[in-house]
Parts: structure tokens; sequence; C-alpha cells
């Protein structure tokens, strides 16, 4: 098991929503606040070490004001380059671990990031649904300068293939991508 206050936890939230429109839709209302926010304030309810959100210019910030905003250089660069920012703002800041949490998955409930906690050994626990292992994810530093070297559109893919993994209900893992998704 990590130690939430000597982890940082990196909220992305710089994707362009292509597929939903010109509107960002993180901020767009769902059950009563911005999407992006059900997953932030959560997130805030546990004891990290920080709360970082990688966001892009014109989109998506976090209500919540433990949130420290790092702005994506270039939007269109995949999650990957969100990654990596996320990493590099607390790369020197001696954290020991990072979760990487995705802001489009408001269902992903808080006993789950605390079973990524519990089962991480040291080394990366990722979730796992229908055998694919995927965010959210923990990283010890070790993977930090991995992480910070990630390129396109496939995130750190590479680095969860040996990871423990934490089962989830699919249902969990839903992404909100078009605007009938928030039906």
């Amino acid at each position: 098991m990590t130690n939430l206050h000597s982890t940082a936890c990196i909220l992305l939230a710089a994707g362009r929503s292509a597929r939903f429109g010109p509107e960002c839709k993180l901020t767009r209302p769902w059950q009563g606040k911005a999407l992006g926010d059900h997953v932030a304030d959560r997130l805030t309810a546990m004891p990290f070490g920080t709360h970082i959100a990688v966001v892009r210019a014109g989109g998506f910030l976090p209500v919540d004001p433990a949130y420290r905003a790092v702005c994506v250089a270039d939007a269109g660069a995949g999650i990957a380059h969100s990654i990596a920012t996320g990493i590099r703002a607390i790369a020197s800041e001696g954290f020991s671990a990072a979760l990487i949490v995705l802001a489009d998955m408001p269902l992903v409930p808080d006993a789950h990031f605390l079973s990524l906690a519990l089962h991480f050994d040291g080394n990366v626990a990722a979730t796992v649904s229908g055998g694919r292992k995927q965010v959210p994810a923990l990283f010890d530093a070790t993977h930090f300068p991995a992480l910070m070297a990630l390129e396109g559109d496939t995130g750190a893919a590479a680095l969860l293939k040996n990871a423990a993994a934490v089962d989830v209900d699919p249902a969990w893992l839903r992404d909100f991508d078009k605007p009938e998704d928030f039906g």
C-alpha cells in the first residue's frame, strides 16, 4: 500500500473533446455540477500530497481550490502529452508515487482509488476491465522519467503491462464522449 500523503494526484482534463463538439465536455453540467468536478471533488476529499489538474487554455478548471492547474502546451498532442505535463509538474517535489485519473470518468468510486492504493506493490497498480489495463493507475516515482518521455495518444499502456491489476465494474469506466452520453 502507498501512503497517499506522499502521492500526487494528477487529474487529466486537457483533452480537446473532439467527438463532443465545440463545447468543453468537462464544463457541461451533469447531475448538478460540471462533469469534471465530479471526480475532482471526490479526489480532493482524499489526503493526497498534492492535487494537479492538467488543463488546456479555455477549458475546464476544477472549482476546488486544492487543485494546482498546469496548462498543456498543445491540447492536440494527445493523452501522453498530458501525462508527461502532469508528471513534470511534480517530478522535483519528492513524491513517491502519482495517481493518474481521467476527468471524464465521473462514475469511478472512491473505493476504487483506495483499492489501487491498497494493491500498489511499489511499482504500478492499474484499473482492469475486460482484461485491459488502464487508468486510473498508480505509478511509483521510478516511472516518472518514462512517463515524462511519453508521446502520442496511447498514454502509458506500455508501462501498465506488468501492473498489479485492480478489477472494476465496467460501468464505472463509462466515458462521456458525446452530448448524448449526458442523458
